[in-house]
Parts: structure tokens; C-alpha cells; sequence
């Protein structure tokens, strides 16, 4: 049994390639299975947003199932996994851990400290238990992750002043359109990244926002909670099918949707470009898929931006931030412990429970045995007595021989520090002959555990690695 992540974000792999790697909400459980068809990979979960597509599995085999993962992501993408391969990190065991604990951190993200990402880890947990892909082990790990990631944005500056990639996107139109408090903003799309941006511009004291999407409840919906929050004036809604006229009378777009196509076509943005003279039309493409032609950007009066563009700001603000980092990384580091001590005491429960088994197989075994050779005949008085004179006896012997042992294997899961746990469980089971499926559990993990990693990237990435 072995934790593993395999993963590509802004920093390792293409943006094309990832785009082809993101699933469509729609796509996500039929993925999830594909990946847990494997007979090598117990459980996994897909993390897939903006910048990010991760792949954190708990593997039968370590080769085997790295394998099987990267195969299916190879396809996905229409690559060889040859070609595919360099493009991927890979991490395993404590390394894995630590990189899922410091992602819903918020650690890895190009805002340090985003806001947005501990709610994805939340919905890649869900999607896996929905799927049916999830496991004791992945969840527990999610579940402390999610855990930690709370904890870093109560205890840390890094919590209380999050930065999404709602705000850098707002941020940046801010940048680029002087006077930004009296332009026009449309924001396509009506989920939480519509909703931030919105939110974000409306700090600024930008007035006039349209939301356009699809569907007219959930725009009238995130209209309401927009007047709720911040008072008059109400955004405007537009239906998807006919943005033209919301574009011709903006002055920034901003488009996060989950849709899996295009979502603004060239010849939209082209009549709102040439209407508008010598300013320019600012748009912000936050979505994977994108939302926007990358052609777009040819478009005289258009000025695009997708989600790499944003590295600017978020370095200068990474920056400003980087005096809370080290505290971060801290309760990372203070909370990791509590998860591989969990880890450990997989193996040494069923160990005790086995070793205190086979203590009362051998009693009932050799009280029989004595019964018989002091010729015990039909069940009677004298016979009970005996049995339970020769009981108690050797239930005082089986103690002193088992009881250290186990109090030993107990102490070890409580206190271990360096992850012997699961050596001192498979010494007991070496030694006392334990049960057939725990040496079969124990052959496993060690072929898992054993072996190199697999993909270009993981034996050169640092062990925390990039998010």
C-alpha cells in the first residue's frame, strides 16, 4: 500500500497539455473509474483547476500502478507515454502527504495563499467518495488535509488575507483600465469564481457588472447575493446565447465557466473590439478548457490574458506575502506527523488483534491436549475444574509471553517518529507465524515500497516540490 501523486501544473507542463488533461464536471467519475480499474491502484482521486491537474492514488504495486496512472493520462491527452512522462511529477509516500497537506494549504498555488483551492480539495474528496474511488487511507489523507488547510488560513496572515485568482484577474484589469471604480465589467459564468471576481471588483467600487451565462437562475441567484452583500446597484444578466450587446458596452470580461467548449466566439469579441475605438477591450480567460479562442489575441483592440499571464502579479504579491510563509509551513509540518503515525497503526492494530488471536488458539489448543493425556472422560464436574485450573494457568502464561510484545507494538504506533511501526509489526508477524493475510498485507506494501519512481521529474523534484 503506498500513497502516491502524479500531477502537472503551470510550472512543469504546458498549458495545452493540460487543458487536455482537465475533465469536464461530467467527465470526472467516468476518469475516476478509468483510473481505478487498474488491479495495481486501490483507491484515487482527480484535483483538477485552474493550473493543476493531480492524480493522488493509494497503489497495491508502486511501478505497476504509476504505470497505469500515467498510461491513462497519456491517452487522455493523446501523447505516448514516452512523451508524456517528462512533463509529470511524481511523489510517494511522506513526499505525497506533505505536497496534498501544503496544495489545500494554499502553499502551492500561484497566489500564495489562494483562497479557492481548499474548496477544490473539498470537491476532489467528494467526487472520489461519489465515484466509489476512495479508501480508508485516501480518506483520512484528505480528510487531515482539508483539516490543515483550515488551519493555516485561521492561524496564519496567509488565511486571513487570501489572494484568488478571482482578485489577480480583477487586479489586473484594474491595471490595465485607469479610472477601473467607473468602467464596465461582464463576468461570464455564475460559480464561485464568477462570484469572487464580481465580488473583488465591487470592493474596488466598480458599479456597473453584468453576469452572462447560461442559466437565468443561477445568475439571478448570484445577481441577488451580489445586492445582498454590497447594496444597489443590481448586476445586470444576460443570457449566453446573445452576449454581444453586454460585450459592446464593457470595458473588461472576465470568463470563468466549466463549460468544455468555447464559450466566446471571435466574432463577438471582434464587434466589440471595433466599437470601441482606441481603448482597448480587456479579457480575462480564467477557465480550463478555456473559454476564449486563443486567436482572440490577434484581434486588433483586444487584449487577452489566460491564467499564465497572471504569474506577474502573483509573484509581486508572493512576495509581499512571503513573511507568513515560514509559519505556514510550520503547522504543515507540525500536522504531517499526526497522519503517518495514523498510517503506521494500519499495521500494528491487525497485528495485535492477530497476536492475541493466536494466543487463544494455542491455549484452547494445549488445555485439549492436556485434558486428553490425563484422560479426561464425559463432560462432568471434575472435568470442568480441570479445564478451567489449566485455563487460567495458561491464559497467565500466554499473557507474560504476549503482552510485552503488543504493549511494545503500541508504544511504537503512538510514538513513532521515523516510521518504524510497520518493521516492528512485520517482525511480530515473522516471528510468532501470524495470520496468512498479514503477511500477504506486509509482501505487498514492501513491493510497493521498494523499486524507483517513474517520470523524468521525480527523481529531481525537491521533496515539497511545486503546486
Amino acid at each position: 500500500m503506498l500513497i502516491a501523486v502524479v500531477g502537472m501544473n503551470h510550472e512543469t507542463t504546458p498549458e495545452a497539455l493540460r487543458e487536455r488533461a482537465a475533465p469536464a464536471r461530467d467527465e470526472l467519475a467516468g476518469l475516476l473509474r478509468a483510473l481505478r480499474r487498474s488491479s495495481a491502484v486501490e483507491s484515487c482521486a482527480v484535483l483538477s483547476t485552474c493550473h493543476r491537474f493531480e492524480i493522488y492514488a493509494v497503489l497495491r504495486e508502486r511501478l505497476s500502478g504509476l504505470e497505469s496512472l500515467t498510461a491513462v493520462l497519456a491517452d487522455r491527452c493523446a501523447v505516448s507515454v514516452e512523451a508524456l512522462r517528462p512533463e509529470l511529477y511524481v511523489r510517494t509516500r511522506t513526499h505525497a502527504a506533505r505536497h496534498l497537506y501544503r496544495v489545500a494549504a494554499g502553499l502551492n498555488s500561484i497566489a500564495l495563499g489562494e483562497d479557492q483551492i481548499l474548496a477544490q480539495v473539498k470537491e476532489c474528496y467528494a467526487a472520489a467518495l461519489g465515484a466509489g474511488t476512495g479508501s480508508a487511507v485516501l480518506n483520512e489523507l484528505f480528510l487531515q488535509a482539508i483539516r490543515v488547510g483550515k488551519r493555516v488560513r485561521t492561524e496564519t496572515s496567509i488565511g486571513r488575507y487570501p489572494l484568488s485568482l478571482s482578485s489577480l484577474s480583477v487586479e489586473l484589469c484594474a491595471a490595465e483600465l485607469p479610472l477601473f471604480a467607473e468602467r464596465s465589467l461582464v463576468v461570464v459564468g455564475a460559480g464561485e469564481m464568477a462570484r469572487l471576481a464580481i465580488e473583488n471588483a465591487r470592493a474596488r467600487g466598480l458599479k456597473r457588472v453584468t453576469i452572462v451565462n447560461r442559466s437565468a437562475e443561477r445568475m439571478q441567484a448570484l445577481a441577488e447575493d451580489i445586492v445582498a452583500r454590497f447594496g444597489a446597484p443590481r448586476p445586470e444578466t444576460v443570457s449566453l446565447e446573445s452576449p454581444a450587446d453586454a460585450l459592446l458596452e464593457a470595458d473588461a470580461v472576465i470568463s470563468a465557466t466549466g463549460a468544455p467548449g468555447r464559450v466566446l466566439e471571435l466574432d463577438a469579441l471582434h464587434g466589440a473590439a471595433q466599437s470601441r475605438g482606441a481603448t482597448p477591450l480587456v479579457v480575462v480567460d480564467l477557465a480550463m478548457p478555456h473559454d476564449v479562442d486563443r486567436e482572440a489575441a490577434e484581434l486588433p483592440g483586444i487584449k487577452l490574458y489566460a491564467i499564465d499571464d497572471l504569474k506577474e502579479i502573483a509573484e509581486r504579491n508572493r512576495r509581499a506575502r512571503a513573511e507568513h510563509l515560514a509559519q505556514a509551513e510550520k503547522l504543515v509540518n507540525e500536522e504531517l506527523p499526526r497522519f503517518l503515525s495514523w498510517l503506521e497503526s494500519r499495521w500494528v492494530v491487525p497485528t495485535v488483534a492477530a497476536l492475541q488471536q493466536r494466543g487463544e488458539e494455542v491455549l484452547e489448543r494445549e488445555v485439549q491436549r492436556a485434558l486428553n493425556r490425563l484422560g479426561a472422560g464425559p463432560e462432568d464436574e471434575t472435568t470442568e475444574r480441570r479445564r478451567q485450573v489449566l485455563r487460567e494457568m495458561g491464559q497467565g502464561i500466554v499473557k507474560q509471553l504476549v503482552n510485552r510484545p503488543i504493549s511494545c507494538l503500541k508504544r511504537q504506533s503512538a510514538e513513532d517518529a521515523r516510521g518504524e511501526a510497520r518493521l516492528y509489526a512485520e517482525v511480530a508477524v515473522e516471528l510468532f507465524g501470524l495470520a496468512p493475510e498479514l503477511e500477504s498485507q506486509f509482501t505487498s506494501e514492501s513491493r510497493a515500497a521498494s523499486g524507483s519512481e517513474t517520470g523524468a521529474k521525480s527523481q529531481t523534484e525537491p521533496e515539497v516540490g511545486c503546486g
